[in-house]
């Protein structure tokens, strides 16, 4: 029977170069130390493998880039990249390399101290105890996460291949069960560092409990995993799935944006539902300012209804001057409108009636300008502005 996983639908929330380079690496230093690709070179093992007589922190530390064979390497590689990219990106660089080599150090003892004085000149190499710190790791941290796996099975000559999905506690957890049986076992016998793997998953277990690193909900890992089906199209997921996201701990701003357009577009008439959206804008405010496409975010906004309550100021105030300085004034005008009727008594309103007027003054008729002037100085006669539009105001030839 085969059963392998080979996919996790968590996507991470960062690019997870450490892992990217431990896998080049690792099959770097094996294309470097092995005969045709195929296995490690015996004089390899005899320098740079560990053993109970030849127990140092250096020999550890090389053991862990060093595999026995092809099988061995691609197993290990294949491992980590299913477990250690969403593990580096929940935890970050840094502490995902720190956490990688404790739990790989934390194998090795654990390997040592069961099955050493067994076997005190039996050489022990491999990253799978690291590796299996990162599956310990991902089982604290994504217990709900789907995970895909080629499964088979038959009977003599005829067998079936298929896939099957499982939740990453339940495929761990069976690797873990197999290694506690088969290390019991043999111990240490058939050649495989069973204590090692059960070692590095509880190192990066407690690692991870240790950093505090906030863990997924089963609500979570199914808006991950709707996520992953649609490609990190945000726009195509149930608000829900949204709403569930925005909340998490992998938020983006283009989460925010799709939330909004979609709850702006289909709940305009649920008022609980457009509260929460204008709390989400509050949350963004900045990222979206920063990130967000200018228009599909402005058409979003103005498809808020007012009685949802006032927009952040200082999102509509940027949003307005960055179409304002790519000429787009059909959509910076409401923009601004919107930010003065929100509350007169604002500062931004001041700031944002003396945009419109300026705006105004690039018209040839300038009455529109010059009444929206006056209004300033009739609502905010010692306002922060009220030299400046004095001054417009003269400028235009009227008397303030």
């Amino acid at each position: 029977m085969l059963f392998l996983p080979y996919r996790a639908k968590n996507p991470p929330e960062r690019v997870p170069w450490v892992t990217w380079g431990l896998i080049l690496l690792n099959t770097l230093i094996f294309a470097l130390t092995c005969d045709a690709f195929l296995t490690v070179r015996k004089e390899i093992v005899e320098q740079f493998a560990v053993t109970h007589n030849q127990l140092t922190f250096g020999r550890m530390l090389t053991a862990i880039f060093l595999h026995g064979n092809l099988l061995h390497v691609a197993g290990n590689m294949l491992f980590l990249w299913i477990f250690g990219s969403s593990v580096e990106g929940r935890v970050g660089h840094g502490k995902y390399l720190l956490l990688y080599l404790v739990s790989g150090y934390a194998g090795g003892f654990l390997q040592d101290v069961i099955t050493g004085l067994l076997s005190p000149d039996t050489p022990s190499l491999g990253a799978s105890g690291a590796v299996m710190g990162m599956a310990g790791a991902y089982l604290y941290l994504f217990p709900h996460s789907t995970i895909c796996i080629l499964f088979s099975w038959g009977y003599w000559t005829r067998w079936d291949i298929g896939t099957i999905h499982w939740p990453a506690w339940g495929v761990i957890a069976l690797y873990l069960g197999l290694d506690v049986l088969n290390g019991l076992a043999f111990l240490g016998a058939d050649g495989v560092a069973h204590f090692a793997h059960i070692g590095g998953a509880v190192a990066g277990f407690l690692g991870v409990l240790a950093m505090r690193a906030p863990r997924d909900s089963n609500e979570y890992s199914e808006a991950q995993e709707m996520r992953d089906d649609f490609g990190n199209d945000y726009d195509a997921l149930p608000l829900a799935h949204l709403e569930t996201l925005i909340e998490g701990p992998a938020s983006r701003p283009e989460m925010a944006l799709a939330y909004v357009r979609k709850a702006a577009r289909d709940y305009a008439h649920d008022p609980a539902r457009m509260a929460g959206t204008v709390g989400i804008l509050q949350r963004y405010a900045v990222p979206l300012s920063e990130k967000a496409d200018p228009v599909l975010l402005t058409q979003a906004l103005l498809s808020i209804p007012e009685t949802a309550g006032p927009l952040p100021g200082m999102l509509l105030l940027r949003l307005s001057a960055v179409l304002e300085r790519t000429g787009n004034f059909g959509l910076a005008i409401p923009l601004l409108q919107r930010l003065y009727r929100q509350d007169t008594t604002n500062p931004d309103a001041e700031l944002a009636l003396l945009r419109l007027a300026r705006i105004s003054e690039g018209h040839p008729d300038k009455t529109q300008a010059i009444a929206q002037y006056r209004e300033i100085l009739r609502l905010y006669p010692n306002g922060r502005r009220s030299l400046e539009v004095r001054d417009a105001l003269l400028r235009l030839g009227v008397r303030p």
